[in-house]
């Protein structure tokens, strides 16, 4: 199943490439990602609503979460650059 896993996520970072590309033409990058991070967690909280994920919530309390939210920091700021990045260059240089 992992394998799978993987095809999806190397197609769908495929395509944030390209989307984020034609997206950010006239638009301020660092915009752009809040906006997507925006997007995002609503996506994220509805599929966790509808797959009856947050029965675990109490789980992430601790250390756990001081993890998660490094994390979390650390792909904010990847995508910060990221998307700055694909404002400036061409589309073929970011690969």
């Amino acid at each position: 199943m992992w394998q799978i896993y993987a095809l999806l996520a190397a197609a769908s970072a495929a395509l944030v490439a390209v989307f984020a590309k034609v997206g950010l033409d006239k638009v301020d990058s660092t915009l752009a990602t809040t906006v997507r991070a925006a997007i995002m967690a609503a996506a994220l909280v509805a599929a966790s609503a509808a797959l009856g994920k947050f029965s675990g919530l109490g789980q992430i309390w601790g250390k756990p979460l001081l993890w998660i939210a490094l994390s979390g920091l650390a792909g904010a700021a990847s995508w910060v650059a990221y998307f700055a990045a694909t404002k400036a260059a061409p589309a073929d240089r970011l690969v």
